[in-house]
């Protein structure tokens, strides 16, 4: 996969964290996970809005990313296990996919700042009080999840 390509992905899956943090915080229910979102997919847009300046965009092929963040909002109301998910599941992900793509210093800084506020927003954070195994279960199985739909190592297919 060439650099642009690679650019097309990263601007793909910081578009997926974009739309579905964004659309999920109003909807969250635990008031310091609800600014965190919104904040996380704040940044995560800006970074979608700086790789499209610059590569455009391959969403459709990010699809199984969307559908597992969203299952994980779907899953835990409070918000927890989505930003857990873009942590553990999603972040290694877009920082092997950002090493693989030609990208300009705006949209490096922008990705670089989109990362380093998801790791601020989610240190310390674990299960939510009263978590039960499937909980747990379903924040391990995202990264199964997206390694079955190609995503082992980065966003992009694979070499």
């Amino acid at each position: 996969m060439s650099g642009a390509e690679a650019a097309a992905r990263l601007q793909g899956a910081a578009e997926a964290l974009y739309q579905v943090l964004g659309a999920a915080a109003p909807t969250l229910t635990r008031d310091p996970l609800v600014v965190r979102a919104h904040e996380l997919g704040r940044r995560f847009g800006a970074l979608a809005a700086a790789l499209r300046e610059e590569r455009g965009a391959d969403e459709e092929a990010l699809a199984p990313l969307a559908a597992v963040l969203r299952q994980a909002v779907a899953s835990d109301p409070t918000g927890t296990l989505v930003l857990v998910v873009a942590r553990d599941a999603v972040a290694p992900r877009l920082a092997a996919a950002l090493a693989r793509a030609d990208v300009g210093p705006g949209a490096l800084a922008a990705a670089l700042t989109a990362l380093a506020a998801l790791a601020a927003a989610t240190e310390g954070l674990g299960p939510p009080p009263g978590a039960d195994e499937a909980w747990q279960e379903q924040a391990r199985d995202a990264g199964a999840a997206l390694a079955m739909a190609g995503f082992a190592r980065d966003f992009g297919p694979a070499q």
